[in-house]
């Protein structure tokens, strides 16, 4: 992947499509992160793997030289954007799979099937970035970042203030887009949008999320929602947010020890909407059967493999002990 290429433009989707962070999930989303969209993650139990997914496409900006644009309660914004992953140097450390070429007898379900953590490497702008180091220093320009803190007490209405100063940032970041030659987005990510500590009525985040996407598809920009969708209220807002929303996807931590189709994975990847963006034509295959897992401290999605048919499993057809010579007590007996 070159450095240089920070987005790539979709003739079939006519779309401009930019890099995620996360090459399997440019790949799941058909190439990137569709540019003027809004992408709403909802967030596992603790939190703990979205924040991880939004650091990778922070630090997937700050490599590509993008501004970001952060919006969360932490108070504390500026140890945030230092524990960001670092790029990692080359794909030597990655896994590989071989691939023999011989059909697939047993598992003749997964013949047809394109790998996809080799199309990840084709496809995807994205840079790989592992959790093990932290982010260069030298990349957190402060001329780059731009934050927005909802602790600050003198805030009275904290959604239109952020709406306002998102409109105000975009505006100013397209005119120097427009007078620079090089091509630079702008990433704005809303982090635990609707928790308690925002000080905001849940049931105006509907309403504030159309707003934003109005303001978001005039700009060289795209935004990424983190939703912690357990603690609102009323599960019909969430449901208003995903609705207003072009990308929806949610992460289920799970415990690899409950079962033995989930014990190579850290958690579940459920795809729920891909709108699409400027066309009419929408992907191909839009599935909910993916999970994600850390590799060498890397995040990664796959394709849910299919459960073992095991001898205590209920998928296996249970056959009564009969004679031979007998017969069912059914219509039909083969």
């Amino acid at each position: 992947m070159q450095a240089n290429i920070t987005s790539r433009y979709s003739s079939g989707r006519s779309i401009e499509l930019i890099a995620s962070g996360i090459p399997s999930l440019d790949t799941v989303l058909g190439g990137g992160l569709p540019l003027g969209s809004i992408v709403l993650l909802t967030e596992d139990e603790l939190g703990i793997y979205s924040d991880m997914f939004l650091k990778t496409y922070l630090a997937q900006g700050l490599v590509h030289g993008d501004a970001v644009f952060l919006a969360t309660p932490d108070s504390n914004v500026k140890t945030f954007f230092e524990s960001l992953p670092a790029p990692m140097e080359s794909h030597a450390d990655e896994p590989t799979v071989k691939n023999t070429g011989e059909p697939m007898t047993i598992a003749w379900r997964y013949g047809n099937s394109n790998s996809l953590r080799d199309n990840s490497k084709q496809l995807s702008l994205s840079n790989n970035f592992t959790f093990g180091k932290r982010i260069s220093p030298e990349l957190l320009n402060d001329e780059n970042i731009h934050k927005f803190s909802t602790s600050d007490s003198e805030i009275k209405d904290v959604l239109e203030t952020l709406l306002q100063d998102i409109q105000s940032l975009a505006r100013d970041h397209n005119s120097k887009v427009q007078k620079s030659a090089k091509r630079q987005h702008l990433r704005i990510c809303l982090h635990h949008l609707g928790s308690f500590l925002w000080c905001a009525v849940q049931e105006a985040i509907p309403k504030f999320l159309f707003k934003l996407r109005c303001i978001v598809a005039q700009y060289p920009a795209s935004v990424i929602v983190t939703l912690p969708a357990m603690v609102f209220h009323d599960r019909k807002i969430v449901s208003r947010c995903c609705q207003v929303s072009d990308v929806v996807f949610g992460l289920v931590a799970i415990d690899p020890t409950s079962n033995p189709l989930y014990s190579e994975y850290t958690g579940l990847f459920q795809l729920h909407k891909i709108s699409p963006v400027n066309s009419m034509t929408p992907l191909a295959e839009v599935s909910d059967d993916w999970a994600f897992k850390l590799i060498k401290k890397r995040l990664l999605i796959e394709r849910l493999t299919l459960p073992p048919e095991l001898d205590t499993s209920t998928q296996r057809e249970q056959v009564k002990d009969i004679p031979s010579c007998g017969s069912l007590k059914k219509t039909l007996d083969f």
